[in-house]
């Protein structure tokens, strides 16, 4: 880390609000031992309008929080609206559990104006791989802390919320199909709007399923119709994967906030289970979750992974509803999967979801 950032990082750690909020899910619905076998958590800030007009003077904010619940990935995301010249640079480090000795510094993204990136890199303590961070299931961290840097006169004060979803992979478990799941009672968000990727004349039809949902995400909020395009030219990393990826979680959730107005606050965060994912739809929001492999019912298999809309739960036909983009009309997008096949898919994809709701 260069100087000019050591004196960023030690300056805002003290002058940064950083009071965050533990995201509470199963708060309703479950019970005490589903409480007990949480993997995942995620930690958010929400800047106040006075915090960034504050923000605003800065030359760094910094987001941390120690003595949490080890973890063995971390997932960073966050909202902004996008500055008008230069950009942000974001750097994480970890605390290690056993050694109580802090990491070097990665590089996670680039995100400004005219172009953005996510980085890959690795050191003794960690592996940061474009967008998450993995420590190793014998290796687990305690703590973090991250940096965000202006570029070219970029303005911190447009960064709304921030988010961090940590992980213990010695944790997770596949979702249990038992009475309580099936009797869950049903729910139906109906004005999420239905698009299919392939109908959009773009290149790289084949491979946009997380832009294309997103853009119905955003359509749900907005109240009209996204350009599914021109969201999907915004999110490309050039960085990810050979051919460079629209897929990148970060930048997609980045966009939905910018694509908004600011009215709508979305993070990337993994589920402990289907239970989080339905108490979301109760709240009225839909959910776009990656799935991966045969999906019963699916277009095609998903073997490198695939980004849906979830938008219900059918009591009757023991079924999770979605608009799947890889369809190749629009109202065929609409399908129902049965519950098993789903949680299968989107246990694999270790149950990651885009979760968006109003910014109040």
């Amino acid at each position: 880390m260069t100087s000019c950032l050591k004196h960023v990082f030690f300056l805002f750690c003290f002058f940064t609000i950083t009071s965050f909020c533990k995201t509470n899910y199963n708060k309703n619905i479950c019970d005490k031992k589903l409480h007990e076998d949480k993997w995942t958590w995620a930690y958010k800030k929400v800047f106040s309008d006075s915090e960034c007009l504050y923000n605003k003077n800065l030359d760094g904010i910094s987001f941390f929080k120690e003595d949490i619940k080890r973890f063995s990935q971390i997932i960073f995301s966050w909202n902004s609206a996008r500055p008008k010249v230069g950009g942000f640079l974001f750097h994480i480090k970890t605390k290690n559990a056993k050694s109580k000795k802090w990491s070097d510094w990665h590089k996670m993204f680039y995100w400004g104006s005219a172009c953005q990136r996510s980085y890959y890199g690795s050191n003794s303590s960690s592996d940061y791989i474009h967008v998450r961070l993995e420590t190793g299931l014998n290796n687990l961290s305690e703590a973090f802390k991250v940096i965000i840097e202006p570029c070219g006169g970029a303005d911190l004060g447009l960064i709304k919320s921030v988010c961090a979803c940590i992980s213990d992979f010695n944790k997770f478990k596949p979702d249990i199909i038992d009475s309580k799941l099936l009797n869950l009672k049903s729910v139906h968000i109906k004005d999420v709007p239905k698009i299919s990727q392939r109908l959009l004349d773009h290149k790289e039809s084949s491979r946009i399923c997380s832009p294309t949902s997103c853009s119905m995400l955003l359509g749900f909020f907005n109240k009209y119709f996204t350009d599914a395009l021109s969201f999907t030219d915004s999110v490309f990393d050039p960085a990810l994967g050979s051919d460079g990826s629209y897929g990148n979680w970060c930048f997609n959730v980045a966009e939905v906030y910018c694509r908004s107005g600011g009215k709508v606050l979305c993070h990337v965060s993994r589920m402990n289970g289907f239970i989080d994912l339905y108490e979301k739809l109760l709240e009225g929001f839909p959910v776009i979750v990656s799935v991966r492999g045969k999906l019963e019912g699916g277009q095609k298999e998903y073997n490198s992974g695939h980004l849906i809309v979830v938008v219900g739960w059918d009591f009757i036909s023991k079924s999770v509803i979605c608009h799947d983009p890889a369809f190749y009309t629009n109202e065929s997008t609409f399908v129902k999967y049965k519950l098993k096949t789903f949680l299968d898919c989107w246990g694999n994809s270790n149950k990651l979801a885009y979760v968006a709701n109003f910014n109040l």
